[in-house]
């Protein structure tokens, strides 16, 4: 296939992704939204039929009857079965023209001859879960099926990244939406292993938000079994979860600084830790600045000052209790952890830029941020809904104001100073923003380095070489 062949693919593939990604949350929401619906007509009717002191009794037992029957009801099933069967069409849209890839992507040949040097126990730098994985499949096929290799792969990394984006997500289109124009499902037809890693990492989050550290220490381990760059994440996700205080910031603000002074004797520690780079040209050649991914981090923590400009307790308010945006952050476990991996991100890339491959580790920090981005649009929102209920001072009710910012937003609802339709602008300008990314992606797809450009399947082209047959037996 061509390269604008290959691009109109990647293009379908992305919009059709999307498609089915809002198809299957409308779905699910509109099952949630019947389910809801009927507990409160259920709940009224029960209350009606009640007299007196069995009133309350009546509400119980009749908002029990709804929660029984909640897997009963045909428009619930129907709207749940209808989400399954759009996420598995999604899994099929992403799972399809990955698996039938071949020679897509910068190292598809260096991994074609991993996994003939893993299957015949040669020297291979790569870790005991590939190996013993490549040496599994290859076993019960018989021969080197390397294609069933890099479709389990495949599979296994978009798995884990789905179901952590559905257990997670608060606004999965939109998640969703970030995920591909992020380039983070083109990017996993190269290192495939590392990919795998990352998605399992991504899933298991949501045990640190349970404190189930156990469970979530155990997802880590699998995936270092096949990377081990996922180690990183035993030393940053608890530093993350911690409350940061102003002193705990100035402390990283230092260590970053002396990272970036003490360059000689990190990469020393690096080459320990990666022997297999050593007298490489990955060595010789540095890292250097991502101006790309430095923006990124910072343009999202000014998202959250935006999210929280609120500060000031709104105390001045009638029937308001004391509240602090940003005291709200900390208390909110997956928000604060997001934030704090940002953070982290950031100093990582200003800090430690000459270190080679730094993506390998700063990715561990900015895939949360796919989650991050719709969590801050919805305190925002949060803020201005619990605002709208109260009055502005100096009116009676508010309604001129109201009145007159609903004009200035075009006719849409307005929460308190427009920050509905201030929230709606910046979800627009998000959107936006991601879809340059994207586009930029592409353009540099064909690049070297990268590589998925043009795309190749081996239903159309053989494969050029054989590595593995190059080396003996």
């Amino acid at each position: 296939m061509d390269m604008k062949g290959s691009l109109i693919l990647y293009i379908a593939i992305t919009a059709a992704a999307l498609i089915l990604a809002y198809a299957a949350d409308a779905c699910r929401r509109g099952a949630a939204g019947t389910s809801c619906a009927q507990g409160s007509r259920r709940a009224g009717n029960g209350a009606q039929r009640q007299s007196g002191a069995m009133r309350s009794t009546g509400r119980i037992l009749s908002t029990q009857q709804a929660g029984s029957a909640l897997f009963e009801r045909p428009g619930i099933r129907r709207g749940r079965a209808a989400s399954f069967v759009f996420l598995a069409a999604l899994f099929l849209v992403l799972f399809v023209p990955e698996a039938l890839r071949q020679e897509t992507g910068n190292d598809y040949m260096r991994y074609v001859e991993f996994f003939h040097l893993a299957y015949v126990h040669a020297y291979v730098p790569t870790e005991p879960g590939f190996n013993w994985l490549c040496r599994l499949i290859y076993g019960l096929c018989g021969y080197e099926n390397y294609l069933l290799l890099f479709a389990l792969f495949a599979a296994g990394t978009i798995l884990f990244f789905l179901a952590a984006m559905r257990q997670q997500a608060e606004d999965f289109p939109l998640t969703f939406l970030l995920f591909m124009f992020s380039g983070y499902y083109f990017q996993s037809y190269n290192t495939v292993r590392y990919y795998l890693a990352l998605a399992i990492v991504l899933y298991a989050q949501h045990f640190l938000f349970d404190g189930r550290w156990p469970a979530a220490a155990l997802f880590f381990v699998l995936a270092a079994l096949f990377h081990k760059s996922a180690l990183v994440v035993f030393l940053f996700y608890p530093l993350c979860m911690l409350r940061w205080k102003k002193r705990d910031l100035l402390l990283l603000m230092c260590a970053g600084a002396g990272v970036l002074f003490l360059r000689e004797p990190v990469m020393d520690l690096i080459v320990k830790l990666y022997p297999s780079y050593a007298g490489t040209s990955i060595l010789a050649e540095g890292g250097q600045v991502s101006p790309g991914n430095i923006a990124r981090n910072a343009l999202i923590l000014v998202l959250a000052l935006w999210a929280v400009r609120a500060w000031k307790p709104l105390t001045d308010r009638a029937h308001t209790e004391g509240t602090d945006g940003l005291a709200a952050l900390q208390r909110d476990p997956s928000l604060r952890f997001r934030l704090h991996c940002t953070v982290l991100a950031l100093l990582l890339y200003i800090c430690g830029w000459f270190i080679p491959e730094l993506s390998r580790i700063g990715y561990y920090l900015m895939v949360p941020q796919i989650f991050l981005i719709p969590q801050l649009l919805r305190v925002r929102e949060e803020e201005g809904a619990a605002e709208e209920i109260l009055p502005e001072k100096g009116s009676a009710d508010g309604t001129e104001e109201r009145q007159e910012r609903k004009k200035k937003c075009g006719g849409k609802r307005i929460r308190d100073g427009g920050r509905f339709c201030s929230t709606r602008l910046v979800r627009a300008g998000i959107i936006l923003a991601a879809l340059l990314n994207f586009a930029v992606f592409l353009h540099s797809a064909g690049a070297s380095n990268i590589r998925i450009l043009p795309y190749r399947s081996f239903l159309f082209h053989e494969l050029s070489q054989t590595p593995s047959r190059s080396v003996g037996e």
